[in-house]
């Protein structure tokens, strides 16, 4: 009878590693379906930051591709130097208005020259920047992060902006943004014509919390073990 409860609470255990077991070559998080045909510009040496939430229920996850579109009415810059540098930030550095701002650097792209739109393969205004991280992945140790980038090096005339994106397909977003000044501090920013997420999309091997289902049969095989052993015990005192 011993040996039958251990069963039971092994077999509960086991259906708790299951529901947590990572799902591999998933997208974590996905807003690239419904283009709301507008963009956040970047000023020089602003940097702009969209924190989003991981769908599915991930509690953590190892991120293998990332990518985003941009946005410029331009053929071409007038400045030979505009350059781009993209971060991803876990959101766990001090409070504002009851929300962590981007703390701990997960990932730096480093600084790299930014074509327009309209140079990449057929000519359009929106162009895709992908960021394959394959061979190097980064760990997001928690649900939800910020993608952050920045332009330097625009002369006047240039212009290139985040296009937008809303609502998420897979995860969730804020209709906020964070801004990040040359000194550092981040604010979080509001537009009133509209939420601000950018048109993003992430891929990679994410870590799913626990189901209900999963814990209620742990739960349930650890009452049923135990009952069994009180009650075998009982009966060796009896007897």
């Amino acid at each position: 009878m011993k040996i039958f409860a251990q069963k039971i609470i092994a077999a509960g255990v086991g259906v708790l590693l299951l529901t947590g077991v990572p799902v591999y070559g998933s997208i974590l998080y996905n807003n690239s379906t419904w283009d709301t045909y507008s963009s956040l510009n970047f000023s020089n040496g602003i940097t702009v930051g969209n924190q989003v939430v991981m769908g599915s229920g991930y509690t953590s996850a190892v991120l293998t591709d990332f990518s985003f579109e941009i946005y410029s009415s331009l053929a071409a810059f007038n400045s030979p130097n505009v350059n781009m540098q993209v971060f991803l930030y876990a959101n766990n550095g001090a409070l504002t208005n009851g929300y962590a701002m981007p703390g701990t650097l997960l990932y730096n792209s480093g600084v790299f020259a930014l074509p327009t739109p309209q140079s990449f393969s057929g000519g359009q205004n929106v162009g895709t920047l992908d960021f394959n991280l394959a061979t190097t992945p980064v760990f997001l140790p928690s649900n939800n992060f910020t993608l952050a980038v920045v332009v330097n090096g625009m002369f006047t005339g240039d212009s290139v902006g985040m296009e937008i994106f809303n609502p998420a397909t897979t995860g969730l977003n804020y209709n906020d943004y964070w801004a990040q000044n040359a000194s550092g501090s981040w604010a979080l920013m509001t537009n009133s014509a509209g939420p601000i997420d950018f048109g993003s999309r992430f891929t990679g091997t994410g870590v799913p919390e626990p189901s209900t289902l999963g814990l209620s049969v742990v739960g349930a095989s650890l009452l049923i073990g135990s009952f069994w052993l009180r009650r075998r015990q009982n009966q060796s005192r009896q007897g």
